[in-house]
């Protein structure tokens, strides 16, 4: 398992509000799969930060859409993407709101920007964003400095997706999510997509993560819930974070299982996010 304990939190603040329309910041996610422009969300970071929240939604517009969003740093027109990827998915029927947490380090003083693409070319692809910055949450043997994306899809702006399989309440096939992580992990986030699905038959599915090679995988967690519902999309759409220890090198994919089997209304996509 990781090495998190938990501290006292002594700093939160949200990094962008706009108090005279109630909104926070809007993230414009360029259509086409392609990424748009980065925006700045803060000029300085106002003390040493250890950890971010944040959670995307999409009011005031119909339509399915997949996102792929990049928090950054750096001064413009040198940002660089610190946390790449994060899935947000948003359903016909309803306004999901997805949230994660990551654990990361950036020093006071540092510019963060966002920016996103979509897969929707028809409607409102406005997401808003709440970015919490905290300080003094964790206290680690080694801070948390990288996150690393696996499986998120640029040219539908989803992740990879996952397959129950044509047997009902039975594990499918696993889908690979990275042949090899770059660096060893402090834990992991996922996320959960809906893959543009309008007409989804309401089902339940239970996810697992696994580790090893193909053929010899080792199921590290287990029967992570997903509610794939006709309304409201793939509830509960990130798992934020789950302290677990995974070597450098290790080959990481999923598989689940389906109370339907249906050929489309089963499949969901899954992104993993690795903090090292």
């Amino acid at each position: 398992m990781g090495d998190w304990p938990i501290g006292d939190i002594s700093k939160i603040t949200t990094a962008y509000s706009n108090p005279a329309t109630s909104l926070s910041f809007t993230i414009d996610c360029a259509q086409d799969n392609t990424k748009g422009a980065w925006a700045e969300v803060i000029s300085a970071t106002p003390f040493d930060v250890s950890g971010i929240i944040l959670s995307f939604v999409r009011p005031y517009a119909t339509g399915e859409m997949d996102c792929l969003i990049d928090i950054g740093t750096g001064a413009n027109p040198n940002e660089v993407a610190i946390i790449s990827d994060l899935l947000y998915t948003h359903s016909t029927a309803a306004t999901p709101a997805y949230s994660y947490f990551v654990p990361i380090s950036i020093p006071k003083g540092t510019r963060i920007s966002a920016r996103g693409q979509c897969s929707d070319t028809a409607y409102n692809r406005n997401v808003m964003a709440s970015i919490l910055l905290i300080s003094g949450t964790f206290q680690s043997q080694q801070p948390c400095m990288i996150v690393d994306t696996y499986g998120a899809t640029a040219a539908d702006s989803g992740g990879t997706s996952v397959d129950p399989g044509g047997s009902a309440n039975t594990k499918g096939s696993y889908s690979q999510l990275s042949a090899s992580i770059a660096r060893a992990t402090k834990g992991i986030a996922i996320g959960i997509g809906n893959q543009g699905n309008t007409g989804r038959t309401t089902a339940m599915a239970l996810l697992d993560i696994a580790v090893g090679g193909a053929g010899s995988e080792n199921v590290v967690i287990s029967d992570l819930f997903v509610h794939l519902s006709a309304l409201e999309g793939t509830p509960p759409f990130t798992y934020p974070f789950i302290p677990i220890s995974i070597p450098a090198g290790s080959r990481i994919a999923a598989r689940a299982q389906c109370s339907i089997t249906d050929a489309t209304d089963r499949l969901f996509d899954v992104v993993l996010y690795c903090f090292g």
